[in-house]
């Protein structure tokens, strides 16, 4: 036999301990947020309640260091400090701001343990930390909730219930008042309010005092250090604390608030002369209390008699149109219902005093409360009667110009069939004039004398010439005419597509034709093409005899408009007949020297002015011409 009883003891005992140590850990693990570090700092393991409060999986923080859920809150040197402290082996204990994976942040109270090898190095790190998020926001609340106190810019005093000494000013109130809070110490309410006796001011408290009232409230005048005055409102409470009791006083500054209502008694009198020199009718609705009122000028629209102001039952009851009555009270209604409406107009119908119908438009701005809800809402009606006639006239005008236009088009496309027939059959003799004089001449060329060949050749000029007037006329007749769309043009396209038709005359006259890098324009094809090609066939013509034709071509743009220039080395034009040479059948010069029918250019204007641009020409007489014409971008 052997006596075990001190070791059993001591079993049993240990058992005991563990037992405990178990519970303890089983204890912490449920309350504390738990994590532990390799000696690096590197997260091994953590808690379910790490998981739960960071937000964060397992498998999310495992492998990482704590700079997960880094706030950013603390300085750089609040971790070095940290480091610091467990790395040489001690515990570390301070408090936390961390954030959790959805970007909220919490406080922990956290305490780090090192855990030492033989070599007294640290190789493990535990980290327990506690939730005290609620404690801190409740901390920063109170501090904010002081800071605004102390900075607010109403005044705040306390001041005993008995000695009326002050025990407490805010900041707001030391700048107001310009004393120094040492020098408030020593100073009553009655000092500062040399407005009030003893016995006044303990009869305006009496009613906090007796517990009539939880607070009074009353207007008074404050004098500053400096013996300035200016106007307040008192909020005054008592505060008791046991067997002690301190009154509350909040000061508002009311100096801008009675400036504002000196102001807004002299508005009001503007608004009144301002209602009696305008011929609109303006007017005032209190929502809240269903009243309106109305400027006198409302007689010009319902009469005499009609009231200047209203309460709810009046309302509706003047010469609204019947017809427009439902939809002035739907509109009206459906506005004032919209918070995000803040104006209001419409169009409507009434009877005047005569019972004639007048035209008015109606317009208000709704005023509303924080909520939203319309409050007030003040406006304006005015008389639109002769618009509306005018408008109806202008209507029936424009009615009457569509007829017209559509009988002036169907009149053009007459004429135009009409030109078409008539040139051709005007052709038609000038043909057979030509050929009879062609075959007398031919056949009888030795039986006739030189006076009746002579007449021969005038009869076939003539014919030739009136030949030429009827093609230009009938050219003349298509210029204008928009019946393609606008496409995009490359003017140096243009200028080559005339060099090859019109090379036999430009070899002849040895022209040279001088332009490069014109511009792409946007216009319709035909007017264009057939504009350039009568200013460059112009200026062919009208070249000096023996000079070398030189015509250069040149294309700028602005914001409004492209603007071609074809500059001549010609015989020029007296600044005189500048608007002449535009005019139809209107020459400067001889037919025998230059030949043509005076058409050319007065199609170039009628093209130009068909697509909204503009024409005009600059020259000196005997050196040369530049004729300009310009398209609209739009």
């Amino acid at each position: 036999l052997q006596d075990i009883h001190e070791r059993k003891m001591a079993s049993l005992e240990l058992e005991k301990s563990l037992k405990s140590l178990e519970d303890y850990k089983f204890s912490l693990d449920q309350a504390a947020i738990i994590a532990f570090t390799d000696s690096k700092g590197v997260i091994t393991s953590v808690n379910d309640n790490f998981c739960k409060i960071s937000k964060y999986k397992e498998n999310e923080i495992i492998g990482k260091t704590h700079q997960l859920i880094n706030s950013g809150y603390h300085p750089k040197e609040f971790f070095i400090d940290l480091w610091t402290t467990i790395a040489s082996g001690k515990v570390w204990r301070g408090e936390i701001r961390n954030r959790a994976k959805d970007g909220l942040y919490y406080w922990v109270d956290t305490t780090i343990v090192p855990f030492l090898d033989e070599k007294n190095k640290p190789f493990q790190y535990l980290a327990i930390r506690f939730d005290i998020t609620t404690r801190k926001n409740a901390e920063q609340e109170k501090s904010d909730l002081q800071a605004t106190l102390e900075n607010s810019l109403n005044e705040i005093y306390i001041f005993d219930s008995k000695t009326f000494l002050f025990s407490y000013v805010n900041k707001g109130a030391l700048i107001n008042i310009g004393y120094s809070f040492h020098e408030m110490l020593d100073l009553t309410p009655l000092d500062i309010k040399p407005d009030f006796t003893l016995a006044a001011f303990n009869e305006i408290i009496a009613p906090v005092v007796n517990d009539e009232k939880e607070k009074i409230v009353f207007f008074t005048n404050h004098q500053r250090k400096d013996g300035s005055m200016y106007p307040v409102e008192v909020h005054l409470q008592l505060i008791k604390e046991g067997g002690n009791s301190r009154f509350l006083a909040v000061i508002l500054d009311i100096t801008e608030r009675k400036k504002a209502e000196g102001i807004v008694l002299e508005a009001n009198e503007r608004f009144e002369k301002v209602t009696e020199a305008t011929n609109d009718a303006i007017w005032d609705w209190d929502i809240v209390n269903q009243t309106f009122y109305r400027s006198k000028a409302i007689e010009k629209f319902f009469g005499e008699d009609t009231s200047k102001s209203l309460d709810e039952k009046d309302f509706w009851k003047d010469s609204f149109h019947p017809e427009d009555l439902e939809t002035i009270k739907s509109s009206v209604n459906d506005a004032i219902n919209d918070p995000t409406t803040n104006r209001w107009e419409l169009e409507y119908r009434l009877f005047n005093a005569e019972g004639d119908t007048h035209f008015v438009i109606d317009r208000g701005i709704i005023i509303r409360n924080d909520q939203g809800k319309a409050i007030r809402m003040v406006g304006a009606m005015t008389d639109v009667t002769q618009q509306k006639r005018m408008e109806l006239t202008l209507k029936n005008l424009n009615s009457e110009l569509e007829q017209y236009t559509v009988q002036l088009e169907h009149s053009n496309e007459e004429l135009e069939q009409f030109a078409f027939v008539a040139s051709h059959d005007l052709q038609e003799p000038l043909r057979m004039i030509s050929s009879f004089m062609d075959l007398l001449k031919r056949k009888y060329s030795d039986q006739l004398d030189d006076k009746a060949k002579k007449y021969i050749h005038f009869a076939m000029d003539g014919a030739n010439r009136m030949k030429q007037i009827i093609l230009d006329l009938l050219d003349y007749s298509k210029a204008g005419k928009l019946k393609e769309d606008l496409v995009a043009i490359d003017l140096n396209q243009t200028l080559e597509d005339y060099a090859i038709l019109r090379r036999r005359i430009i070899n002849e006259k040895k022209a040279l034709l001088i332009y490069d890098n014109l511009l792409t324009v946007n216009a319709y094809k035909a007017p264009l093409t057939q504009t350039v090609h009568c200013l460059l066939d112009n200026a062919i013509k009208y070249s000096k005899e023996g000079v070398q034709p030189k015509i250069e071509i040149i294309t700028s743009e602005n914001e409004h408009e492209w603007i071609v220039q074809i500059k001549d080395n010609g015989i020029g034009i007296d600044k005189h007949f500048y608007d002449k040479i535009f005019v139809i059948f209107q020459r400067l010069h001889n037919k025998d020297k230059y030949e043509g029918t005076g058409i050319g250019l007065s199609i170039a204007k009628k093209n130009v002015e068909s697509i909204n641009g503009r024409i005009w020409v600059e020259s000196i007489l005997n050196e040369g011409s530049t004729f300009y014409f310009s398209i609209k971008k739009n």
